[in-house]
């Protein structure tokens, strides 16, 4: 947990500074050792000799990841600093200290494994005496080659301390750790034996497809976000089922489908979680507990082309809320006078809430060490895959909700951004996305590679909805850009940028601050008109002040190559102070001189420097709203913008982009009740003539050219729009006659068809008739004459068969005379059986041809 209500009689805690400097002088700084050039994905990594614990060679080894690596899309994240609770309720909080000693890989039973070195030092939040604890951990990731695929580049470890996370392109692995040492422990310089923690390789589902980023959901240490390259988001509980396959809650990021070729989605972001206060952190200081509930389960997601869209809820199974908040939910639920609005959501909202989060069989009370008891409550509920997941699939599935912003080519949805630029961040992607305040309007801000940080404004809040298919659409959300800030950073290889949240220094009611991290660069951008909107004031546009810049830490190349590879903050209590720490890679060390550095940054000195510059009107920032920021003096830190008055660039497409840019004057040049002196009217004017004027004056000198030269371009783009139009309408009007065209010609071809099957009957019938014709006139003539003389013969045969004299055949033998009968009878029989045959045969012919008659008779009569 973020933050936890302490029981009085604790001793004082050591000022944010105090700490950083403790963790600075940590030794396992010095044994830090990382291969930049495999981190950012160039080459792979160094080859390095297996520990100990290895088989001691990597021959025959399998890996059960492929070879190829996918393109370095985040910065490196080597050390964390966690919050420990107490032992006891009256003892003080502790600091635990992660950080990355090295990276090798190795073989376990004929198997590629990877062994990951952790430092964990503990430190005592009340003294600044020594180290109370320090040990080594060896994560084992089975399966996992970090010299054939590529290193892990990121340590994630949980709130509570116990659970990390170690990412890469190709794999996230997820470990439990020991419980940190205490001041019993051994140390690890000791000679004590190294610690070993065997993690579970999370692979992504299918080639070609790579882990973009991870984090640890704000309300369980047992949740874990995944982002892939193909725009699925995948909320997983490693305590239950530890397998990008089966997620607790999966969702399919579009951005509403209207991507372009190649756009994918470059970062995610949880919105927000709450504290025991009720307000949010990073969700604005106006934000109630209902607004700081529905945040901290609301997700924020960006396209490399900078669309941006969100779904809520996004709920783990287990979570752990502040009891104040719940509580502050349930009333707004059921409607009580006199607390906060439920916000912009319905039944089925309510439903929902009911149904997880205010179910009283879901709720128990929190077992915090050191805690006030009562002041968390655990929330474990159903509604997610692993559970009822035919009921969550149907009703509670959370909608994805796009914020739909002007673009050049409106109507396609798809094009470059309507808000201006400069040529540098011309079709640059977006990297980074962050939720800067949340009331009383919703301000986020996205960064692209080349360094340019977009704040934008949303026309409504974040709320939650469900996909239901017969419910009507919901009206969308819309956003514009309303301030730009130009890091100006210097080109490098694998560019990125990264947004998160920074405190205020001046407490709960003062303007948010973003930190912007490159690879050699970390800039804290103050934003003191969000704080005029918080704070409830009213004000013009024009008398809004712009944002300032001030650089945290900057990597110059006399320096020689480096990379940042860690950022933590540090704020002990809410009250206090805060420090940064950030982790310095030398490329090619020197002689004698450590790889790794651990560098601490006063926030509160370097923050109040630069909101003091921009109130006595200093250069805070451009008229535009855009920032340069300068290089890192010797001393580590340079608040923004001290003492260079110098006007606009040089260039007319950085002067067009700053006239039609968003104008954000600063304060009153003589500010207000302040005592007018000559001195200071002098000095003030010569600040105008220097900057204010020149600025006007350069602008002028554009607006006399574009006065000029706009009448007769336009003229010229009319004249051209009559001749398209005059064009169009000509080709319409062909169009149209090709059409008609087209028709008639299919028509003739059917007309001409259909006669062609008429000819060619005609032309068929016409010669079977002739056929027919020569038949009669030849044949069957000849069949008749045949059929006579037939009939001749057979009566001839027949009387010359039968005796006419009596006496003749009186001196026949009478078995002569049956011979004579019988011969007689059979010629005469095998004759009449040979004329029958014949005459069917004839018959036979005459009726073909009859009917073939009839039938050419039939076609030509038709």
């Amino acid at each position: 947990l973020k933050a936890l209500a302490r029981s009085p009689g604790i001793p004082a805690l050591l000022g944010a500074m105090q700490c950083a400097s403790c963790i600075e002088g940590l030794p396992a700084w010095k044994e830090v050792v990382a291969d930049l050039s495999a981190l950012r994905g160039e080459r792979p990594a160094t080859a390095a000799a297996p520990s100990a614990g290895g088989s001691g060679g990597r021959a025959g080894a399998s890996s059960l990841l492929p070879a190829d690596t996918p393109p370095v899309v985040g910065l490196c994240d080597l050390f964390s600093v966690v919050s420990l609770p107490a032992a006891s309720a009256a003892g003080a909080p502790r600091l635990a200290v992660y950080a990355v000693l090295s990276q090798v890989a190795t073989t376990v039973a004929g198997s590629a494994c990877s062994q990951v070195t952790l430092r964990v030092s503990v430190l005592n939040g009340t003294s600044a005496s020594s180290v109370e604890a320090s040990e080594d951990v060896v994560v084992e990731v089975p399966g996992y080659d970090v010299q054939a695929s590529a290193p892990f580049r990121q340590l994630l470890v949980s709130s509570g301390g116990r659970g990390v996370l170690l990412l890469s392109g190709r794999c996230c692995a997820a470990a439990a750790l020991p419980v940190p040492p205490s001041s019993g422990s051994p140390s690890a310089g000791a000679g004590a034996a190294a610690a070993t923690a065997r993690a579970v390789p999370l692979e992504p589902p299918r080639e070609g497809v790579h882990f973009v980023k991870a984090a640890w959901h704000p309300l369980s240490d047992a949740h874990v976000g995944l982002l892939l390259s193909d725009g699925s988001f995948e909320l997983l509980n490693l305590s239950h089922r530890a397998a990008v396959a089966e997620p607790e809650v999966h969702l399919q990021v579009t951005f509403g489908g209207d991507l372009e070729a190649g756009e994918t989605v470059a970062d995610f972001a949880f919105c927000g979680a709450p504290t025991s206060g009720g307000s949010g952190v990073g969700v604005g200081p106006a934000a109630g507990p209902v607004e700081a509930a529905w945040l901290a389960i609301s997700v924020l997601f960006v396209s490399t082309r900078g669309r941006i869209c969100f779904f809520s809820p996004v709920l783990p199974s287990l979570a752990v809320f502040p009891t104040p908040v719940l509580d502050a939910l349930a009333r707004a639920c059921s409607g009580a006078p006199g607390c906060e609005a439920p916000g912009a959501f319905g039944l089925a909202e309510r439903d929902w809430l009911r149904a997880t989060l205010l179910c009283a069989g879901n709720r128990r009370e929190a077992d915090l060490a050191g805690g006030v008891p009562g002041t968390f409550t655990v929330v474990r509920h159903n509604l997610h895959l692993h559970g009822h997941s035919n009921v969550y699939a149907k009703r509670w599935v959370p909608a994805e909700q796009v914020l739909v912003e002007d673009r050049s080519d409106a109507g396609a949805g798809t094009g470059d951004l309507a808000s201006p630029r400069s040529p540098r961040h011309q079709r640059s992607s977006y990297t980074s996305v962050h939720l800067v305040v949340h009331s009383p309007v919703a301000v986020l801000a996205r960064a692209t590679s080349t360094g340019l940080v977009e704040v934008l404004v949303a026309s409504a809040s974040l709320g939650p909805r469900f996909k239901r298919p017969s419910a009507r659409p919901a009206p969308g959300l819309s956003c514009s850009v309303f301030e730009e800030i130009d890091l100006v950073t210097s080109p490098g290889k694998s560019p990125c940028v990264r947004l998160s949240g920074l405190p205020s220094p001046e407490g709960p009611s003062g303007a948010p601050v973003l930190l912007a991290r490159t690879r050699t660069l970390l800039a804290a951008i103050v934003l003191p008109w969000c704080g005029v909107m918080a704070s409830g004031g009213a004000a013009p546009i024009d008398s809004l002040q712009a944002a300032s810049v001030a650089t945290l830490a900057e990597l110059r190349a006399a320096d020689g190559p480096g990379e940042i590879v860690g950022w933590q903050t540090l704020r002990p209590s809410a009250s206090s102070a805060a420090a940064g720490l950030f982790l310095r890679v030398r490329d090619k060390a020197t002689v004698g001189e450590p790889a790794a550095t651990l560098q601490a940054v006063d926030l509160e000195a370097v923050l109040s420097a630069a909101t003091k510059s921009a109130g006595s009107g200093a250069k805070a920032c451009s008229s535009s709203g855009v920032g340069v920021v300068p290089p890192l003096s010797s001393s580590g830190t340079k608040a923004f913008g001290a003492g260079d008055d110098s006007g606009p660039a040089a260039d007319r497409e950085e002067y067009l982009r700053h006239l039609t840019a968003p104008v954000l004057l600063p304060k009153p040049l003589f500010g207000h009740g302040v005592e007018r002196d000559p001195t200071a009217v002098a000095e003030a004017v010569a600040a105008v003539q220097g900057g204010q004027l020149a600025d006007l004056s350069a602008r002028q000198v554009i607006l006399k050219h574009l006065v000029s030269q706009l009448p007769a371009r336009a003229d010229a783009r009319r004249s051209e729009l009559a001749e398209l139009r005059k064009s169009g309408e000509q080709l319409r009007d062909s169009t149209r006659e090709g059409e008609k065209a087209v028709t008639r010609i299919g028509e003739r071809q059917e007309e001409l068809e259909a006669q062609h099957r008429r000819i060619v009957s005609a032309l068929t019938a016409r010669l079977e008739l002739r056929g027919l014709d020569g038949v009669g006139a030849g044949d069957v003539p000849r069949l008749w004459s045949q059929l006579h003389d037939l009939r001749q013969a057979f009566e001839l045969l027949r009387a010359a068969a039968t005796p006419h004299r009596m006496p003749e055949a009186a001196h026949f033998h009478p078995e002569e005379l049956a011979t004579l009968e019988r011969l007689q009878r059979t010629w005469t029989d095998t004759t009449a059986s040979r004329l029958r045959a014949q005459a069917e045969e004839v018959e036979a012919l005459v009726d073909a041809a009859t009917r073939r008659a009839a039938a050419a008779a039939a076609v030509a009569a038709s």
